[in-house]
């Protein structure tokens, strides 16, 4: 190759690697313009004040944790008022009084002088047994279990959204 191609060749290189500085430092120029703009908007995002994106997503999130709240509360309310409005069972238990520890209730009694015998086993009335207390735990029981899972929804929906 003649000398006048080699400096074809390095007259482009050179305007190449010119053109390549003039484009990065026009970059470099347009990010320094924008830099004042992109610093305030860090600085209210970070702030998390009106007109940012922070200040957006938090309000947002707000919404949807009061929308869950009102939802789980509702819920609840409803099924407790349900339990509460269930109609009462009234059964009454029939019981038998306990025997003494050493009763066998069907011994037969040792025969009289006379040869008759007298009458066998123990005879007990039954007693009623109101089962009034236990229902009142009971539906204790379900109101608690009631707000456990009210508790344990509103939980599960609050860590499927993401905080602001």
């Amino acid at each position: 190759m003649t000398a006048l191609a080699w400096r074809a060749i390095g007259a482009v290189a050179l305007f190449a690697l010119f053109a390549a500085m003039g484009w990065r430092v026009t970059v470099w120029h347009e990010a320094y313009r924008k830099l004042p703009g992109v610093r305030a908007a860090l600085a209210l995002e970070e702030a998390c004040k009106d007109g940012s994106k922070c200040a957006e997503r938090e309000k947002a999130w707000t919404a949807r944790a009061a929308q869950t709240t009102k939802e789980v509360s509702d819920g609840y309310e409803k099924e407790i008022a349900d339990l509460r409005n269930r109609p009462p069972v009234t059964r009454v238990i029939r019981v038998c009084r306990a025997t003494g520890a050493g009763d066998v209730r069907d011994a037969q009694p040792a025969a009289g002088a006379d040869g008759t015998r007298p009458a066998s086993g123990d005879v007990h009335e039954p007693d009623e047994f109101d089962t009034g207390p236990l229902r009142d735990l009971a539906r204790e029981a379900d109101e608690v279990s009631a707000r456990l899972r009210a508790l344990q929804h509103f939980n599960q929906v609050l860590a499927t959204t993401p905080p602001p």
